[in-house]
């Protein structure tokens, strides 16, 4: 495994997602259980990208490979930008 870390940018859609997660989770009684599957999702996506979740596409003008992963009951669509070690969580969701 390359111990080289990737950069992780989430657009604003993506982290106002992740705001209502949280908050439903906290009303649910959930919150905990959501917490590490997020925890666990961003070090995947800090560490190996290409190898977390489902390829889905490729942008070959912007070299974006777009990819979907599940933890638990979260899920995320992102991009990764390999050449430069970017991230980019596009959406998140939560089927809680």
């Amino acid at each position: 495994m390359n111990d080289e870390r990737y950069r992780i940018v989430n657009l604003p859609l993506a982290s106002s997602q992740l705001r209502a997660i949280l908050d439903a989770a906290a009303v649910r009684g959930r919150l905990q259980e959501v917490v590490e599957a997020g925890e666990w999702m961003h070090s995947e996506l800090e560490r190996n990208p290409m190898e977390f979740g489902e390829s889905r596409d490729f942008k070959i003008a912007s070299q974006l490979y777009i990819r979907v992963g599940f933890v638990a009951s979260l899920f995320v669509l992102f991009g990764v930008y390999e050449t430069r070690k970017v991230v980019f969580v596009l959406k998140m969701g939560w089927k809680g």
